[in-house]
């Protein structure tokens, strides 16, 4: 009765709010501003400060300097400075020598990257943090921080040319690809004769490789100054503290006598389309797109609002529409959507964009033009209008029903935003008054008149990506442009579509019971056995007012399949997930669960099966009943097969022209040879794939939930958890056969092996070194890995990148996996200069040859430690994190649930002795893998070919 209520209120809202709002609508040329939760201000030197008070997540505020200048503002002998200063900032300021910034930073327990980051774009620079407020001085240091950045980088000549290296790496990294490479031949044309073209943040090397420290320090005085700033705190802190801090630090700051002028500059439009066809032969995929930009629209006023609710409505109903075209069988190109947002600060940009077939580019990008013609020419429909509203509607009523569990991070980017582009940030309370208020004035007119501002020639811009090889040739600009013409000139029928009104589950199954109760109430937890052998594990939560997650797994997998069926097997939840569920097709489900927040996905993994999702709460049933249709009337529909079938050949027709690909392949053949297991699907194996096999599969793992464990973790009551589990889990069907994951994947060899391969064009290259061998599979042993990965993180970072100069970032991984075949992976990699790339590994293998001797420094340890236990303090407020632990406990065999809770003592326990001991225990040195990718042609004997190995 109550959903009834709750659904007879939206249909109520939706279609007979009119009077009513009327008496209370608001003025469209109403300016909407900032929350009144925003305490915001201005210094007398012209710096602007945004607090807030937020406490999700507790004891954490995210703060922010924003610099309103960035790459657009670089002369000619400067382009590279704006991110070259930003790098610097972390370098050397006044008050925290070299790396001593990041150093106290990390010994906080914040991490470089998701904590203490920075960017840089075209037209602004912003600096990030994320701290502790549980302790007064981290606060103050942090502010501290942003008062350095601000007016006191050291920018030492020294450190200058060390960080030269690193930029070019980074460059390296980003640019020496294909998607680079594409992105020279693409992004002038959407920037056409805009001084945007030629100031890409990343810079020219040569002038990062060559500006005088002067240059570099004349940028930093030129335009970091207090009237170009804005300083954004939201989080866990008093405001008028903030505000004090912020004024004790910043308002002494001055601006030059003479200040540099902040320019505007603009994106001209052109009456002209404008075409960019670009090939490389490393680009795996043929990419089509058609954009139309406009001059950026800021959100200021009631009419502003009101223009974004139907932009969404109509880019909402164009996506639908081309993945539901997608699905029939009949469409030409494989996946499609349409997107609108900014492209830089002056220019908005809406397109079309879609994977093709490489042999029919033309007839995929007019068949993607077509449904947008089709748009144009007849509109939307009712029922597509009404369930824009229902959606729309929907996110609302869940975001203000969430208002109080708001994240800091989200909220401060708003902040950001309104300093540097003026757009209004009112609130969600503010927000959701004004959809309830508009959402009904607004008509399918109204919608499909989006169609004409939007599709026409001025500032159009069509692009092609797709490989370069022998025999395929692209098309050309007179070939885009005729298909433009031609579809406009067409006489397009109207849409139509069927909506079924069908129930998800038309006749209910009669409840089960519960056989066995459980309680952990140190932990909050129920758990219940059903009478079908299915268990139910519950934390309700009230982290997020408005979300459910669930997982659902069972030992078995893809690890029951003989070898000679893996092949086809490994892809039947895929096809299965894409394929509707009972009596509806996947198109048909989506519009059925329009206007809910519900997720359900099966998965088919190497050693379990399983269901994972989430819901709001007023959607927990739909969650339940999609699981038990998942489980008891999947279906493998034949077009979404075809269409499957048709993307995985689209992509793996030229897979092996991608040097990553062929650097993957090589490692694989020479660890494992040609076990079925670890081989890349062949476009032989896709055209194989067929629907019954496939679903006779997906129904055999799925037929006996004996052994599944499902866990829940949000805001649900037990009661209501109880009564669906009883009538949709544990109605599941039971075999009750006994399973167990088989030990059927290759071990790598017990030995050492290398291997360098040769391949692609971009001048650099990838290395890689793989640790690897059996472990007792405990808490203890997991926790040890993790935190060597944490401290050679540190290490290698400040071996490789800041006293070396030579890469960008070093990624360092720990993976565990339990019995049968109870293992680790530990494991290096990074890009670097061709030339210096066996020099930085053997670097890196002295830093572990350090640790393994014994030298760990201790206040790396306790860095590590620091940033292990912030990190459990804000996993413990997240449902995902209690979702994914409890299933782990629960299903494991000797975990104990009350471990979660007894992370710290594991952390306590660890000493730089405990790290050698791990380092020595773990990263043998007589069983590892190396290799090493260099472009082709590069230097020894192997230099012949593409995709040359050694």
């Amino acid at each position: 009765m109550l959903r009834l209520c709750t659904l007879l209120s939206v249909v109520l809202l939706l279609l007979g709010m009119g009077s009513a709002q009327a008496q209370r609508a608001t003025p469209a040329d109403s300016t909407l501003g900032l929350a009144p939760a925003v305490r915001t201000g201005e210094l007398d030197n012209g710096l602007d400060f945004f607090i807030r008070q937020n406490d999700r997540p507790e004891n954490r505020a995210v703060m922010r300097l924003v610099v309103d200048v960035g790459s657009i503002e670089e002369r000619p002998g400067e382009k590279g400075l704006a991110h070259f200063v930003e790098h610097m900032l972390f370098n050397g300021t006044e008050q925290f020598e070299k790396q001593e910034l990041v150093s106290f930073l990390e010994s906080t327990g914040m991490e470089f990257g998701p904590d203490v980051n920075a960017s840089t774009s075209f037209d602004e620079t912003v600096y990030k943090l994320r701290v502790p407020t549980d302790s007064t001085a981290i606060v103050e240091t942090a502010f501290d921080v942003l008062e350095q950045w601000a007016a006191h980088a050291t920018l030492a000549a020294d450190e200058i040319d060390k960080e030269r290296g690193v930029i070019v790496e980074e460059w390296r990294a980003r640019e020496q690809n294909a998607g680079g490479r594409m992105q020279k031949e693409t992004l002038p044309k959407l920037l056409h004769n805009s001084r945007y073209a030629d100031r890409l943040p990343i810079g020219d090397t040569t002038v990062v490789k060559n500006a005088s420290p002067e240059t570099v320090r004349g940028f930093y005085e030129r335009w970091y100054r207090p009237n170009l700033m804005g300083v954004v705190v939201v989080g866990d802190l008093d405001p008028a503290r903030v505000e004090q801090e912020i004024r004790e630090r910043f308002a002494d700051m001055t601006n030059p006598a003479d200040p540099a002028p902040r320019s505007s500059y603009d994106v001209p439009q052109h009456e002209e389309t404008q075409y960019a066809i670009a090939t490389d032969p490393e680009f795996p995929v043929s990419l089509v797109s058609v954009a139309y930009k406009t001059d950026d629209q800021r959100l200021a006023t009631v009419s502003d609002f009101r223009r974004s609710l139907v932009t969404q409505m109509f880019v909402g109903t164009l996506n639908e529409r081309l993945s539901e075209k997608s699905r029939t069988g009949e469409a030409t190109f494989l996946r499609a959507q349409a997107f609108s947002g900014g492209l830089v600060r002056p220019a908005r940009i809406f397109g079309l964009q879609a994977q093709v077939p490489e042999d029919s580019v033309i007839a995929g990008f007019e068949d993607v033009l077509r449904e947008a013609e089709r748009m144009r020419q007849h509109g939307i429909t009712e029922a597509e209008l009404v369930r824009r509203k229902r959606e729309i509607e929907q996110s609302y009523e869940q975001a203000y029903t969430d208002r109080e569990n708001q994240n800091s991070s989200s909220l401060a980017q708003k902040y950001v935003q309104h300093f540097l582009m003026g757009d209004a940030v009112p609130g969600i309370e503010a927000e959701y008054r004004l959809v309830q208020d508009l959402l009904p004035q607004i008509t399918v007119k109204e919608v499909s008149g989006r169609a004409s501002t939007i599709f026409r020639p001025q500032g159009r811009v069509v692009t092609v990506q797709m490989p370069e090889k022998e025999g395929l040739t692209p098309p050309t600009e007179q070939g885009m442009a005729a298909a433009l013409e031609q579809v406009r000139q067409m006489d397009v029928a109207p849409y139509e579509e069927a909506v079924s009104d069908l129930p998800l589950v038309p006749n209910k199954p009669s409840p089960g019971a519960i056989t066995e109760t459980n309680t952990i109430d140190t932990l909050g937890v129920t758990e219940w056995t059903l009478e079908n052998g299915v268990r139910v594990v519950v934390k309700p939560t009230n982290f997020e007012e408005d979300e459910v997650r669930f997982t659902a797994s069972s030992p078995g997998g893809l690890s029951q399949v003989p070898d000679s069926a893996y092949a086809s097997a490994r892809h039947a939840a895929s096809v299965v997930g894409r394929s509707g569920v009972g009596a509806f097709t996947q198109t048909a489900l989506e519009k059925k669960l329009s206007g809910q927040t519900v997720s359900v996905s099966p998965y088919i993994s190497s050693r379990e099966e399983g269901f994972q999702g989430n819901a709001a709460p007023e959607d927990l049933e739909t969650m339940f009943q999609l699981i038990h249709l998942y489980a008891t009337e999947p279906r493998a529909d034949p077009n979404a097969l075809q269409t499957y079938k048709q993307q995985q050949r689209s992509f793996l027709q030229n897979r092996a022209n991608t040097p990553n690909a062929v650097f993957q392949d090589s490692l694989v053949a020479a660890l494992y040879g040609n076990h079925p297991r670890v081989q890349t699907p062949t476009v032989e194996e896709i055209n194989a794939l067929a629907t019954a096999p496939l679903l006779a599969f997906y129904r055999e793992r799925f037929a006996d939930a004996s052994d599944f464990t499902f866990t829940l973790s949000g805001n649900v009551a037990l009661d209501s958890v109880k009564t669906l589990a009883q009538q949709y889990l544990a109605t599941l069907p039971s075999t009750e056969r006994t399973e167990s994951v088989r030990d059927v994947f290759p071990d790598l060899p017990e030995a050492v092996v290398t291997k360098t391969v040769r391949a692609g064009i971009g001048q650099r290259a990838i290395v890689l070194a793989i640790y690897h061998g059996s472990l007792t599979y405990k808490r203890e042993n997991r926790h040890a890995l993790n935190t060597l990965k944490g401290v050679l993180e540190i290490e290698l970072r400040e071996e490789l990148r800041e006293n070396r100069s030579g890469v960008y970032n070093v990624g360092v991984s720990a993976s565990t996996q339990g019995p049968p075949d109870a293992g680790y992976r530990f494991s290096i990699n990074f890009v670097a200069d061709p030339e210096r790339a066996e020099d930085l590994l053997a670097a890196a293998r002295a830093e572990i040859d350090s640790v393994r001797a014994g030298h760990v420094d201790p206040e790396t340890v306790q860095s590590v430690q620091a940033q292990q236990r912030r990190s459990r303090e804000t996993a413990l407020e997240s449902n995902s994190f209690w979702v994914r632990a409890l299933d782990f406990t629960f299903t494991t065999e000797g975990e104990d649930p009350l471990d979660i809770y007894r992370h710290d003592a594991l952390v306590d326990a660890i000493t730089p002795a405990s790290v050698t001991e791990t380092a020595t225990t773990y990263l043998l040195e007589d069983r590892y893998v190396q290799g090493i990718l260099y472009p082709e042609g590069f230097g020894g004997s192997g230099a012949d070919g593409a995709g040359s190995s050694e």
